[in-house]
Protein backbone atom coordinates (compact mmCIF):
# COMPACT_ATOMS: atom_id res chain seq x y z
CA UNK A 1 0.00 0.00 0.00
CA UNK A 2 1.00 3.43 -0.75
CA UNK A 3 1.35 5.05 2.45
CA UNK A 4 2.52 8.22 4.00
CA UNK A 5 0.14 11.12 3.74
CA UNK A 6 0.85 14.49 5.12
CA UNK A 7 -0.62 14.90 8.63
CA UNK A 8 -1.40 10.95 9.80
CA UNK A 9 -0.27 7.36 9.28
CA UNK A 10 -3.15 5.98 8.06
CA UNK A 11 -1.91 2.80 9.74
CA UNK A 12 -4.15 -0.18 9.27
CA UNK A 13 -6.03 -1.62 12.31
CA UNK A 14 -5.42 -5.56 12.54
CA UNK A 15 -8.63 -7.74 11.99
CA UNK A 16 -7.83 -9.52 15.23
CA UNK A 17 -7.63 -6.29 17.26
CA UNK A 18 -10.68 -4.92 16.13
CA UNK A 19 -12.29 -8.09 16.84
CA UNK A 20 -10.26 -8.45 20.30
CA UNK A 21 -11.81 -5.00 21.89
CA UNK A 22 -15.27 -6.26 20.67
CA UNK A 23 -15.45 -9.12 22.37
CA UNK A 24 -14.08 -6.74 25.80
CA UNK A 25 -17.21 -5.46 25.33
CA UNK A 26 -18.82 -9.07 26.73
CA UNK A 27 -15.57 -9.85 29.01
CA UNK A 28 -16.37 -8.26 31.97
CA UNK A 29 -13.17 -9.94 33.65
CA UNK A 30 -10.81 -7.63 31.31
CA UNK A 31 -9.46 -4.19 32.43
CA UNK A 32 -7.86 -2.89 29.76
CA UNK A 33 -6.17 -3.95 26.33
CA UNK A 34 -2.43 -2.89 25.18
CA UNK A 35 -2.22 -1.80 21.37
CA UNK A 36 1.21 -0.94 19.70
CA UNK A 37 2.25 -0.43 15.85
CA UNK A 38 4.14 -3.31 14.09
CA UNK A 39 5.06 -2.05 10.51
CA UNK A 40 2.14 -0.36 9.15
CA UNK A 41 -0.04 -2.00 11.46
CA UNK A 42 -1.31 -1.61 15.07
CA UNK A 43 -2.26 -4.96 16.92
CA UNK A 44 -3.25 -6.38 20.11
CA UNK A 45 0.37 -6.28 22.53
CA UNK A 46 -1.32 -7.16 25.66
CA UNK A 47 -4.30 -7.63 28.33
CA UNK A 48 -4.83 -7.31 31.66
CA UNK A 49 -7.84 -8.43 33.72
CA UNK A 50 -9.65 -7.07 36.95
CA UNK A 51 -7.16 -6.86 39.83
CA UNK A 52 -8.34 -4.16 42.30
CA UNK A 53 -9.92 -1.33 42.42
CA UNK A 54 -10.07 1.47 39.01
CA UNK A 55 -7.54 3.91 40.28
CA UNK A 56 -5.64 0.58 41.46
CA UNK A 57 -5.11 -1.07 38.35
CA UNK A 58 -4.88 2.32 36.73
CA UNK A 59 -1.65 3.06 38.92
CA UNK A 60 -0.64 -0.74 38.39
CA UNK A 61 -0.65 -0.02 34.48
CA UNK A 62 1.80 2.83 34.91
CA UNK A 63 3.93 1.32 36.97
CA UNK A 64 4.28 -1.33 34.03
CA UNK A 65 5.07 1.41 31.13
CA UNK A 66 8.44 0.65 29.40
CA UNK A 67 9.80 4.40 29.01
CA UNK A 68 10.95 3.72 26.15
CA UNK A 69 8.80 2.52 24.12
CA UNK A 70 5.19 4.08 22.92
CA UNK A 71 1.93 2.37 23.06
CA UNK A 72 -1.87 2.77 23.56
CA UNK A 73 -3.99 1.49 26.21
CA UNK A 74 -7.80 1.03 26.21
CA UNK A 75 -8.73 1.01 29.78
CA UNK A 76 -11.91 0.13 31.65
CA UNK A 77 -13.16 2.92 34.02
CA UNK A 78 -16.04 1.08 35.63
CA UNK A 79 -15.34 -0.23 39.28
CA UNK A 80 -17.82 -3.47 38.75
CA UNK A 81 -19.19 -3.57 35.22
CA UNK A 82 -22.06 -5.92 34.67
CA UNK A 83 -23.12 -8.60 31.73
CA UNK A 84 -25.28 -6.83 29.35
CA UNK A 85 -24.56 -2.96 30.18
CA UNK A 86 -22.48 -0.91 28.19
CA UNK A 87 -18.63 -0.80 29.32
CA UNK A 88 -16.74 2.95 29.86
CA UNK A 89 -13.53 3.08 28.19
CA UNK A 90 -10.65 5.51 27.73
CA UNK A 91 -7.64 5.32 25.14
CA UNK A 92 -4.51 6.20 26.37
CA UNK A 93 -1.21 7.47 24.21
CA UNK A 94 1.98 6.80 26.23
CA UNK A 95 4.49 8.09 23.93
CA UNK A 96 7.58 8.41 26.39
CA UNK A 97 10.19 11.09 25.75
CA UNK A 98 12.88 8.10 25.60
CA UNK A 99 10.33 6.58 22.90
CA UNK A 100 11.80 6.79 19.10
CA UNK A 101 11.34 9.81 17.08
CA UNK A 102 9.39 8.01 14.40
CA UNK A 103 7.18 5.97 17.16
CA UNK A 104 6.35 9.34 18.51
CA UNK A 105 5.23 10.68 15.20
CA UNK A 106 3.20 7.42 14.57
CA UNK A 107 1.77 7.20 17.55
CA UNK A 108 0.44 10.86 17.95
CA UNK A 109 -0.43 11.07 14.33
CA UNK A 110 -2.60 7.37 14.43
CA UNK A 111 -4.64 7.78 17.58
CA UNK A 112 -7.85 9.80 16.15
CA UNK A 113 -7.88 7.02 13.44
CA UNK A 114 -7.53 4.14 15.68
CA UNK A 115 -10.53 5.40 17.77
CA UNK A 116 -12.62 6.21 14.40
CA UNK A 117 -12.00 2.54 13.76
CA UNK A 118 -12.85 0.79 16.74
CA UNK A 119 -15.68 3.46 17.10
CA UNK A 120 -16.36 6.74 18.58
CA UNK A 121 -18.69 5.85 21.28
CA UNK A 122 -16.75 3.80 23.14
CA UNK A 123 -14.08 6.72 24.36
CA UNK A 124 -15.56 9.33 25.38
CA UNK A 125 -12.37 9.89 26.83
CA UNK A 126 -8.91 10.19 25.46
CA UNK A 127 -5.96 10.99 27.71
CA UNK A 128 -2.26 11.24 26.21
CA UNK A 129 1.10 10.55 28.59
CA UNK A 130 4.89 11.16 28.22
CA UNK A 131 6.18 11.00 31.77
CA UNK A 132 5.25 8.01 34.47
CA UNK A 133 4.17 10.83 36.80
CA UNK A 134 1.51 11.68 34.32
CA UNK A 135 0.32 7.51 34.32
CA UNK A 136 -1.48 7.95 38.06
CA UNK A 137 -5.41 7.50 38.85
CA UNK A 138 -4.82 10.49 41.19
CA UNK A 139 -3.45 12.95 37.81
CA UNK A 140 -5.52 11.38 35.15
CA UNK A 141 -8.90 12.21 37.59
CA UNK A 142 -7.45 15.76 37.70
CA UNK A 143 -7.53 15.98 34.71
CA UNK A 144 -10.94 14.99 34.48
CA UNK A 145 -11.92 17.17 36.82
CA UNK A 146 -10.58 20.47 34.32
CA UNK A 147 -12.42 18.95 31.50
CA UNK A 148 -15.60 19.04 32.98
CA UNK A 149 -17.35 22.27 32.07
CA UNK A 150 -20.54 22.32 31.08
CA UNK A 151 -21.15 21.60 27.36
CA UNK A 152 -22.38 23.37 24.50
CA UNK A 153 -25.81 22.08 22.80
CA UNK A 154 -23.60 20.85 19.98
CA UNK A 155 -20.97 19.31 22.01
CA UNK A 156 -24.33 17.69 24.04
CA UNK A 157 -25.89 16.08 20.84
CA UNK A 158 -22.47 15.06 20.16
CA UNK A 159 -22.07 13.14 23.31
CA UNK A 160 -25.60 11.66 23.29
CA UNK A 161 -24.73 10.33 19.59
CA UNK A 162 -21.51 9.04 21.01
CA UNK A 163 -23.78 7.26 23.31
CA UNK A 164 -26.35 6.00 21.17
CA UNK A 165 -23.12 4.68 19.07
CA UNK A 166 -21.84 2.73 22.28
CA UNK A 167 -25.03 1.63 22.79
CA UNK A 168 -25.99 0.25 19.46
CA UNK A 169 -22.82 -1.82 19.52
CA UNK A 170 -23.44 -3.61 23.00
CA UNK A 171 -26.48 -4.18 21.67
CA UNK A 172 -25.74 -6.11 18.76
CA UNK A 173 -22.70 -7.78 20.73
CA UNK A 174 -20.25 -6.32 18.79
CA UNK A 175 -17.74 -6.66 15.99
CA UNK A 176 -18.01 -10.76 16.04
CA UNK A 177 -21.90 -11.25 16.78
CA UNK A 178 -22.69 -7.93 14.32
CA UNK A 179 -23.59 -10.64 11.40
CA UNK A 180 -24.62 -7.46 8.61
CA UNK A 181 -25.52 -10.41 6.34
CA UNK A 182 -24.18 -9.01 2.37
CA UNK A 183 -26.63 -9.96 -0.55
CA UNK A 184 -25.15 -11.38 -3.50
CA UNK A 185 -24.80 -8.58 -5.83
CA UNK A 186 -22.24 -7.05 -2.90
CA UNK A 187 -20.14 -9.96 -2.64
CA UNK A 188 -20.28 -9.80 -6.58
CA UNK A 189 -19.41 -6.17 -6.74
CA UNK A 190 -16.54 -6.17 -4.24
CA UNK A 191 -15.08 -9.38 -5.97
CA UNK A 192 -15.27 -7.29 -9.26
CA UNK A 193 -13.65 -4.26 -7.27
CA UNK A 194 -10.87 -6.59 -5.94
CA UNK A 195 -10.40 -7.15 -9.77
CA UNK A 196 -10.47 -3.54 -11.27
CA UNK A 197 -13.59 -4.18 -13.00
CA UNK A 198 -15.62 -1.30 -10.81
CA UNK A 199 -13.72 1.34 -9.45
CA UNK A 200 -17.07 3.04 -7.47
CA UNK A 201 -19.25 0.35 -5.13
CA UNK A 202 -22.04 2.18 -2.86
CA UNK A 203 -23.27 0.31 -0.29
CA UNK A 204 -26.09 1.08 2.24
CA UNK A 205 -27.71 -1.03 5.11
CA UNK A 206 -31.60 -2.53 5.23
CA UNK A 207 -33.71 -2.17 8.02
CA UNK A 208 -33.14 -5.12 8.19
CA UNK A 209 -29.37 -4.34 8.84
CA UNK A 210 -28.16 -6.33 6.18
CA UNK A 211 -25.93 -4.79 3.11
CA UNK A 212 -27.19 -4.02 -0.10
CA UNK A 213 -25.76 -2.62 -3.01
CA UNK A 214 -27.07 1.27 -3.71
CA UNK A 215 -24.91 1.51 -7.11
CA UNK A 216 -22.34 0.76 -9.02
CA UNK A 217 -19.47 2.05 -11.70
CA UNK A 218 -17.14 2.09 -14.09
CA UNK A 219 -15.66 5.29 -14.15
CA UNK A 220 -14.12 7.48 -16.08
CA UNK A 221 -10.93 10.10 -15.85
CA UNK A 222 -13.76 12.43 -16.21
CA UNK A 223 -16.24 10.70 -14.09
CA UNK A 224 -13.54 10.11 -11.03
CA UNK A 225 -13.54 13.95 -10.36
CA UNK A 226 -17.68 13.94 -9.95
CA UNK A 227 -18.08 11.33 -7.95
CA UNK A 228 -20.14 13.22 -5.13
CA UNK A 229 -22.66 13.73 -7.34
CA UNK A 230 -23.64 9.76 -7.57
CA UNK A 231 -24.14 9.14 -4.23
CA UNK A 232 -26.71 9.70 -1.84
CA UNK A 233 -27.55 12.87 0.10
CA UNK A 234 -30.15 11.64 2.42
CA UNK A 235 -28.99 9.00 3.98
CA UNK A 236 -25.48 7.66 5.15
CA UNK A 237 -23.60 5.83 2.80
CA UNK A 238 -20.39 3.40 2.12
CA UNK A 239 -18.20 4.04 -0.55
CA UNK A 240 -15.33 2.20 -2.07
CA UNK A 241 -13.85 4.22 -4.37
CA UNK A 242 -10.44 3.29 -6.47
CA UNK A 243 -8.44 6.17 -8.35
CA UNK A 244 -6.43 5.59 -11.02
CA UNK A 245 -4.79 7.89 -13.74
CA UNK A 246 -4.58 6.69 -17.04
CA UNK A 247 -0.94 5.80 -17.83
CA UNK A 248 -1.28 8.76 -20.52
CA UNK A 249 -1.92 10.90 -17.87
CA UNK A 250 1.40 9.56 -15.56
CA UNK A 251 3.35 9.95 -18.14
CA UNK A 252 2.80 13.32 -19.07
CA UNK A 253 3.01 14.27 -15.32
CA UNK A 254 6.00 12.49 -14.25
CA UNK A 255 7.87 11.89 -17.22
CA UNK A 256 7.35 8.51 -17.59
CA UNK A 257 8.80 7.73 -13.75
CA UNK A 258 5.72 5.33 -13.41
CA UNK A 259 3.17 3.23 -15.40
CA UNK A 260 0.39 3.04 -12.66
CA UNK A 261 -0.92 4.66 -9.36
CA UNK A 262 -3.86 3.00 -7.88
CA UNK A 263 -5.33 4.39 -3.97
CA UNK A 264 -7.86 3.09 -2.65
CA UNK A 265 -10.21 4.98 -0.84
CA UNK A 266 -12.95 4.18 2.08
CA UNK A 267 -15.79 6.78 1.83
CA UNK A 268 -18.46 6.96 5.08
CA UNK A 269 -20.96 9.31 3.51
CA UNK A 270 -23.73 10.54 6.82
CA UNK A 271 -25.69 13.33 6.16
CA UNK A 272 -26.37 15.93 9.25
CA UNK A 273 -30.01 15.60 9.09
CA UNK A 274 -29.90 12.08 8.35
CA UNK A 275 -32.06 10.07 11.17
CA UNK A 276 -30.01 9.92 14.42
CA UNK A 277 -30.50 5.86 14.61
CA UNK A 278 -29.57 5.51 11.55
CA UNK A 279 -26.52 7.07 11.65
CA UNK A 280 -25.63 4.77 14.80
CA UNK A 281 -26.56 1.73 13.29
CA UNK A 282 -23.91 2.08 9.96
CA UNK A 283 -21.52 3.61 12.81
CA UNK A 284 -21.73 0.56 14.51
CA UNK A 285 -21.06 -1.45 10.91
CA UNK A 286 -18.55 0.13 9.79
CA UNK A 287 -15.88 -1.35 11.46
CA UNK A 288 -17.14 -4.50 10.76
CA UNK A 289 -17.50 -3.87 6.75
CA UNK A 290 -13.79 -2.92 6.55
CA UNK A 291 -12.98 -5.93 8.94
CA UNK A 292 -14.48 -8.19 6.23
CA UNK A 293 -13.64 -6.26 3.08
CA UNK A 294 -9.66 -7.01 4.17
CA UNK A 295 -10.35 -10.64 5.39
CA UNK A 296 -13.04 -11.59 2.67
CA UNK A 297 -12.08 -9.83 0.05
CA UNK A 298 -8.89 -8.72 -0.02
CA UNK A 299 -9.73 -5.36 0.18
CA UNK A 300 -6.97 -3.09 1.67
CA UNK A 301 -7.12 0.61 1.75
CA UNK A 302 -4.89 3.67 1.45
CA UNK A 303 -7.18 6.01 2.76
CA UNK A 304 -10.41 6.92 4.55
CA UNK A 305 -12.67 9.50 4.52
CA UNK A 306 -15.92 10.82 6.10
CA UNK A 307 -17.87 13.67 5.00
CA UNK A 308 -21.40 14.85 6.19
CA UNK A 309 -22.47 16.55 2.36
CA UNK A 310 -21.77 14.65 -0.39
CA UNK A 311 -21.27 18.06 -2.50
CA UNK A 312 -17.88 18.05 -0.54
CA UNK A 313 -16.35 14.64 -1.08
CA UNK A 314 -14.58 15.30 -4.49
CA UNK A 315 -12.64 18.41 -2.87
CA UNK A 316 -11.35 15.80 -0.28
CA UNK A 317 -10.61 13.03 -2.47
CA UNK A 318 -8.43 15.89 -4.41
CA UNK A 319 -7.12 16.88 -1.60
CA UNK A 320 -5.87 13.73 -0.11
CA UNK A 321 -4.41 13.01 -3.20
CA UNK A 322 -2.77 15.76 -4.06
CA UNK A 323 -1.22 15.66 0.11
CA UNK A 324 -0.09 11.92 -0.76
CA UNK A 325 1.62 13.00 -3.81
CA UNK A 326 3.69 16.57 -1.94
CA UNK A 327 4.37 13.68 0.67
CA UNK A 328 6.31 11.51 -1.18
CA UNK A 329 10.09 12.49 -2.50
CA UNK A 330 10.43 14.12 -6.01
CA UNK A 331 11.94 11.27 -8.25
CA UNK A 332 10.85 8.43 -6.59
CA UNK A 333 8.64 5.49 -7.83
CA UNK A 334 5.50 6.64 -6.08
CA UNK A 335 5.64 10.34 -6.89
CA UNK A 336 2.99 11.84 -8.50
CA UNK A 337 4.03 15.24 -9.98
CA UNK A 338 1.84 18.18 -8.77
CA UNK A 339 1.28 21.99 -10.19
CA UNK A 340 0.06 23.45 -6.94
CA UNK A 341 0.29 22.74 -3.86
CA UNK A 342 -2.86 20.77 -1.72
CA UNK A 343 -5.77 23.30 -1.38
CA UNK A 344 -7.90 22.55 2.06
CA UNK A 345 -11.47 21.15 0.55
CA UNK A 346 -14.82 21.68 2.33
CA UNK A 347 -15.22 25.79 0.89
CA UNK A 348 -18.52 24.25 -0.81
CA UNK A 349 -21.83 24.20 0.25
CA UNK A 350 -21.88 25.58 4.00
CA UNK A 351 -18.57 26.65 3.53
CA UNK A 352 -17.62 23.09 5.96
CA UNK A 353 -14.73 21.30 5.85
CA UNK A 354 -15.37 17.42 5.48
CA UNK A 355 -14.72 15.23 8.61
CA UNK A 356 -11.97 12.48 7.97
CA UNK A 357 -11.36 9.25 9.78
CA UNK A 358 -9.93 6.30 9.10
CA UNK A 359 -12.49 4.02 10.85
CA UNK A 360 -15.50 4.09 12.94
Amino acid sequence: LTRGMAARANLEVSTELVAAFAAAQEDIELRWVKASIDGETISEAGRSAYAGSTAADFDAMGESLDETVAAFYFFCTDEAPNAGTARHWVIISWVPDLAKVRDKMLYSSSRDDLRKTLGMGYFPTDYYANEKSDMTWATYSKGLERNDAPLSATEQLQKEEAMMERDTSIRSNAMKAIEFGMSEDVKSNLVAFKAGDVNLVELSLTPEETVALASSHTLDEAGLQAVGGLISQEEPRFVFLRYQKSTEQLAAETGGLFDAQSIVFFVYSCPENANLRLKMTYSTAKATLIASSTADFGISFDNMVEVTDTMELDASIAFELNAAAAAVPAGSMQHAATDSKPKRPGRGRGGRRPKKFVAD
